[in-house]
Formats: C-alpha cells, structure tokens, sequence
C-alpha cells in the first residue's frame, strides 16, 4: 500500500479490521484525495480496503496543490487531523512536516533563547 505520499505506516491490525468493517457495512464515505497524476494524497486505507472489498471509492482531485513537498505537507496535515496518534506518532509527524517546511525545531531545552524577550523592571 506504500505510496509517493503515505505518510504514516499501515494501521494496527484492529483499526484496520475497524475500518474495513464500517466501510463494508457503509461503503466509503470520504472520499479518497489525488494529486492531478492520481496519486494518492489522502485515503491510501480507504483506497486499499475498497480494492480488497470490490467497491467504489470516491475520488477527489486536488488539483495545483505544488510541488513534491507541498504534496508531503498536504498529506502530513490531512492525518494529523484525522488519525488518532499517541504522542510519539504525532512528535514524528509535526518533525516531518517542520522539516518540509524548513523550520528548525528547538535543541533538548535549557533556557531562554537569544531572541527571548525579557521584562525590565
């Protein structure tokens, strides 16, 4: 199931085998998001359990979304709002999508950084 931007691993058995269920019961109800290539965006599960199951999968094309990295960004957002991740996961997500961004995240801690503002009194 690995795509150009599955962003996440798999899902756990159990939420796949969840989600396989509903979607057998309900068909697909969101529909899956793909660049103007077909590339999946958003729904690689979805994609894959309506592939396995037979049935339709709605498609979107998000088209003009950019390059590569705003491809990545795009997919990374869509999870972060839509998977359940325990702390771990989303620290590693949030770390990829500020790398793509070109943002420099903080070192381990210590105190105030040169562009801290301090109070006078």
């Amino acid at each position: 199931m690995a795509g150009r931007y599955q962003v996440f691993p798999p899902l756990q058995a159990a939420a796949y085998a969840a989600v396989r269920a509903d979607i057998s019961r309900r068909g697909v109800l969101v529909a899956i998001e793909v660049d103007e290539e077909g590339e999946i965006l958003d729904g690689h599960n979805r994609q894959a359990i309506a592939d396995e199951l037979g049935i339709e999968c709605p498609r979107v094309v998000r088209a003009g979304v950019g390059t590569d990295d705003d491809k990545l960004d795009y997919a990374l957002r869509m999870n972060l709002l839509r998977r359940h991740l325990g702390p771990v996961e989303w620290a590693e997500a949030f770390r990829r999508l500020a790398e793509i961004r070109g943002v420099a995240l903080g070192g381990k801690g210590g105190g105030p950084s040169e562009t801290a503002t301090r109070c006078r009194s």
